[in-house]
Parts: C-alpha cells; structure tokens; sequence
C-alpha cells in the first residue's frame, strides 16, 4: 500500500537516522522529489502540512487514551517503525484551526529505556516516515492504516484548543473539510444525548425567545463543546441571520452556563415521562446537517 501524501511537506533526514538537517529544516519545507535518494526523510508537521500526527510510543500510550480520551480514532495514514506498541496516525486540521493549537505530550514519568508516552505533534517536529531506515532495529518503517488522510475528530481538535489556552476562533467564517467518512467521529455517547433532549425539547418549545434561545444554546455547549454544541443547535434552530451562534458563543461562560439538566427538567414539564435513559445510538438529525455542511462546518 502506497498512501496518498501528495500534500504533505517534508524535510530531510540523515540516512539511517533520526536527525534532520540542515540547519532551520523547521522552516525549509520541501516536495518528495526534494529528498536526496537514499536518504531518511520526514512529515513536517503542523502549518506546512496541516497535519497532525498522534504518536503513541508503548503501551502505556494507548492505555492513556483510553483512560482519557474516550473516542475511536478514525481509520488514516499511519506508519510503525515496526517495535511493539509503536504507531503514529496522521490526521488533517482545518486551516482556520492551525493556529490555535500546539503540540501536547504526556508520558509515563519514567527514566529511558522504559519511558513510553503520546505526543500529539504539530509545529516544529518532524516525523520520520517509510521507507526510511530506523536507527536501531535497521528496518525500514511500514505504512499501515488506511491509504486517505482522515480530519481530525472534533474531540481532538477541542482538546487540544483547550490545552493551548486559547479560545475557539468565532468567526462567520468556516472551514474547509473533506466530507465526513468516519461514523465514530460524531458519535458520542453526548452527542446521541443531546440528539434525543433536542428533537424532544423542539416539540414543546418550537419558538424561542432570546434568553430561551442563549441557555439552550448554552446548555447544548456545556454538554459537547463548541463544536458539537453548535452544530446540534444549528439542526434544531437554524440560524436567522448568518454568525449569530459565533456571537453568541463568544459570550460563553462555562461557570455559569447551564447544563442539559435545564433542558430536561422544561421538557419533564410537559410530558413527566420523558427521560434520557436509554440513549439514543443514532444521531442522526445532527449528523445530517454536519454531513449538509460538508466543507462548510461551523467552527
């Protein structure tokens, strides 16, 4: 299998090594045709590829996500030096993202040859890609995964934003994205939720006023995040003029925004018997307006 990196950017690698060259590689990216035969090469990472590459370095790696993270990631690009436990997934970032988050790692506190982490790397890293030649099993490194490049999962890319400290850009302006493959990627146990209190909370409360509409709106963030927050609200109370839930989601407070338990307690109201449990394992009205907006999914 021969993925599709058309295009990613790259830089040089010494041959058999880890060690990239020359001097400012970070900032020098090039083309596959660039790199000198026989020579290791890699991703470069970040703005110049719009790449996120996650890298889970031993056990402890996945173990870590699981406890964690709690998604699936969605089949990619991926490659291994071939060591157990060893694997990096690439992953696309919509542009309008690329400056809102930075690489993350945690590892296992524990002194080489036995330290193991994940790394989720963006700018400045490199990473060394097949066929080259990994300098201590002298194997080549395998292409494994899928032959696509995925985006990113929502939860990921919220993740990291939170991590870096700084807020999801509101803007009326929208990303560019491939059209969604991955079922995983929207279905959260959350989101199915959310689905389910929504498509209820419409049929009693089909008009909103603006107070209504801000703790809805509020609620709905509180229980999947920016993203999922608004594009479950834009499926049930379209937008009447375009950017309003970017404005209004600037004015977002996370201590004082309410929760979905607001939205369930306004509908028990109206029908006692209403209740959350079982969720809901299809969301699909939500999906279907993220699907909708394809290369336009509100950010």
């Amino acid at each position: 299998m021969k993925p599709d990196i058309s295009t990613w950017k790259f830089c040089k690698v010494k041959q058999g090594s880890k060690v990239p060259y020359p001097k400012d590689w970070q900032n020098k990216p090039l083309d596959l045709d660039q790199i000198p035969a026989g020579d290791n090469y890699g991703l470069l990472s970040g703005i110049h590829s719009g790449i996120l590459a996650i890298d889970f370095d031993g056990l402890w790696a996945f173990n870590w996500w699981e406890e964690n993270m709690h998604i699936s990631l969605p089949n990619t690009i991926a490659w291994t030096s071939g060591r157990e436990n060893r694997v990096q997934y690439a992953y696309t970032v919509p542009k309008e993202l690329w400056n809102y988050i930075k690489t993350v790692k945690f590892n296992n506190g524990i002194k080489k040859p036995d330290n193991e982490g994940i790394e989720f790397r963006w700018n400045g890293l490199q990473s060394v890609l097949p066929p080259s030649i990994h300098p201590d099993t002298g194997k080549e490194y395998q292409w494994v995964g899928n032959d696509v490049t995925a985006e990113c999962p929502i939860e990921i890319l919220e993740f990291l934003i939170e991590k870096n400290g700084k807020k999801t850009p509101r803007t009326s302006k929208v990303a560019t994205l491939t059209p969604v493959t991955s079922q995983t990627a929207f279905s959260s146990p959350e989101l199915a939720e959310l689905n389910k209190v929504l498509t209820e909370y419409k049929k009693f409360y089909p008009v909103l006023s603006y107070d209504e509409w801000r703790n809805v709106t509020w609620s709905s963030i509180t229980h999947c995040g920016h993203l999922g927050g608004i594009a479950a609200m834009m499926t049930f109370y379209p937008e009447q003029e375009s950017g309003e839930y970017d404005r209004l989601a600037d004015s977002y407070v996370s201590a004082s925004a309410p929760g979905i338990g607001s939205l369930i307690f306004a509908i028990q109201q109206r029908d006692a018997n209403f209740t959350v449990a079982p969720k809901y394992k299809d969301e699909k009205l939500v999906r279907a307006v993220l699907n909708k907006l394809n290369n336009k999914r509100i950010i």
